[in-house]
């Protein structure tokens, strides 16, 4: 039952999952980085960079953060969706 549970709750929020990873691709790109060197400089490994830009994972707050800095960006533009 605890997996149905989880899985719910994924299904809930995958937008923002999705909206982040979107997010986090799109600015690695326009900055012409790889998944090595955005995880170099947020001090993580490549597997998780590609987890969260395919939004297999959830992302912490913090995560949100070292991302955002390595990236040159405020963090709360990897939070709002592109139109």
């Amino acid at each position: 039952m605890a997996k149905s549970t989880t899985d719910n709750k994924r299904k809930r929020h995958q937008p923002t999952i999705n909206t982040v990873g979107d997010n986090i691709r799109a600015l690695r790109l326009e900055k012409g980085m790889t998944v090595k060197n955005l995880a170099e400089l947020a001090e993580c490994e490549a597997k998780l960079i590609y987890n969260y830009e395919s939004g297999k994972v959830d992302i912490s707050v913090s995560m949100v953060y070292f991302l955002a800095v390595a990236l040159g960006v405020e963090p709360h533009t990897l939070l709002i969706p592109k139109v």
